[in-house]
């Protein structure tokens, strides 16, 4: 049986169509089952929908500083919530 974590490391394959199928079949009952990974894997499709439309998006990638500064932000609002 198929568990939840397995789903999350082979929703990408089954989205793109790599998997052979055994596996589709296992993947499609673990999805009958469990509505959480049925969640995951249409918000998966959905954002890899909005990439491919948006390949602009790809573009926008930040800079090391960029990212550097919400880090910095994320630890400032960390400490002051405790």
């Amino acid at each position: 049986m198929l568990t939840c974590k397995d789903m999350t490391t082979e929703a990408h394959a089954l989205l793109d169509g790599d998997l052979g199928p055994m596996a589709r079949i296992r993947i499609r009952f673990h999805l009958l089952l469990c509505k959480y990974c049925r969640r995951y894997v249409r918000q998966l499709a959905l954002t890899l929908n909005v990439l491919e439309k948006n390949p602009a998006l790809d573009e926008q990638t930040p800079t090391e500083s960029e990212i550097d500064a919400v880090v910095e932000q994320l630890k400032l609002l960390n400490k002051t919530d405790k």
